[in-house]
């Protein structure tokens, strides 16, 4: 395996000793249009106790080239011959890491200089805690701010037990954790996940008891554009995911209900499949409400409250906005679920998709007036 050992060595040009505390660990393949912002934004840390170790699974495209112009010492680089996958390349970049805590940065999102700081800080503080992650600012291809008041993630340890039976409940790109512990005690992924690999290592650290949390505090921007792997659909994947989803769901509601009528639908917002017909939607949401009823029975902590029927709402909002084109019916039946469960964080989202809408068709309109005005632009010029 090439891995690039000149970078590692400390300020003085002697080979590094101590460990440092943390490895940042980002993994790019044919990332050449943004991998750059993503490694300047790890180099200008506050936090400078780290190894950033940056695996090349096999690209194709000018990545290599944009990784050869940095120079930090701080660096260190594997490169495969070919694509061998991220869960591939993430459990090979646990292996051969030496900090002590994890930080993931994915080569297309950026994170902001106090991130590592502040992931630091709380695991120190918070020994018992497994992972931690954040908030974030959600952006576009060309880096504009997209405003989704839904990407929020839980803060407490029981908003994360929530958020994990229908969802992610920390984003990918903007966790720290424990090495050893996912290294040693979890067997780092699962390698037969290709996708959703974060997903499923979230859902194995809840079910053995493990606390997560999330910051408040926005630590990263996570960029959306049409090449992120998880924007493709993938049948096999998407079975994975609601098998995962209803084991979580009976082991954290401890009950025998395979609740298929919720997961045959929520799978099919999640995964833009046909969705089932109007007339499931009431035994869906029905048991969905059993889910929401059966939680608060088992968890019920008055300061949790809040949080979790912001995030049921988040939940019944996707739904929505999966469903609004094809089965409104259905659509609406969820938005009147979500402004009774909270009406703030309907209203709240709602604003956000009325604001992004009205951006795209302004954007549509602008591209309309200027394919009109080129040709008569150049239709004015002289003929030669």
């Amino acid at each position: 395996m090439p891995e690039n050992t000149s970078s590692r060595r400390d300020a003085s040009g002697s080979p590094a000793a101590k460990a440092p505390t943390v490895t940042v660990l980002l993994s790019v393949y044919n990332g050449a249009p943004y991998v750059r912002s993503a490694v300047a934004s790890i180099l200008n840390q506050t936090f400078a106790d780290f190894e950033f170790l940056i695996i090349d699974d096999g690209s194709t495209d000018g990545t290599r080239v944009v990784l050869d112009t940095f120079a930090d010492p701080r660096i260190r680089r594997l490169v495969h011959p070919t694509n061998r996958g991220l869960s591939v390349s993430l459990n090979e970049g646990l292996a051969r890491a030496r900090g002590r805590y994890i930080a993931r940065q994915d080569a297309d999102d950026i994170s902001l200089p106090e991130r590592l700081g502040r992931q630091v800080a709380f695991l120190e503080a918070h020994p018992d805690v497994a992972v931690v992650g954040g908030q974030a600012r959600l952006i576009d291809a060309a880096g504009r701010p997209i405003r989704a008041r839904m990407l929020a993630k839980p803060l407490s340890r029981v908003g994360v037990r929530f958020k994990v039976m229908f969802d992610g409940p920390l984003i990918h790109s903007a966790v720290m954790f424990r090495h050893a512990l996912v290294r040693d005690g979890f067997g780092g992924y699962n390698l037969a996940w290709p996708t959703y690999e974060d997903y499923e290592l979230w859902s194995r650290l809840t079910e053995a008891g493990c606390p997560m949390a999330n910051l408040s505090d926005v630590l990263l921007e996570h960029r959306h554009h049409a090449a992120c792997i998880t924007c493709t659909y993938d049948p096999l994947a998407a079975e994975r995911v609601r098998n995962r989803m209803r084991a979580n769901l009976q082991a954290i509601c401890q009950c025998d209900d395979d609740f298929a009528d919720w997961l045959d639908f929520w799978t099919a917002v999640l995964f833009a499949k046909v969705l089932p017909p109007p007339s499931r939607s009431g035994p869906a949401l029905e048991a969905l409400d059993r889910i929401h009823r059966r939680f608060t029975q088992l968890h019920p902590e008055p300061k949790a409250r809040g949080e979790i029927q912001w995030h049921l709402a988040c939940t019944l909002m996707t739904a929505f906005h999966g469903c609004i084109r094809t089965r409104p019916v259905t659509a609406l039946r969820c938005l009147a679920r979500a402004l009774r469960t909270h009406p703030a964080a309907t209203l709240s989202i709602a604003w956000d998709s009325a604001l992004r809408h009205l951006a795209r068709l302004i954007s549509r309109r602008t591209a309309s007036v200027d394919s009109i005005a080129r040709p008569i632009t150049h239709s004015s010029e002289p003929s030669l």
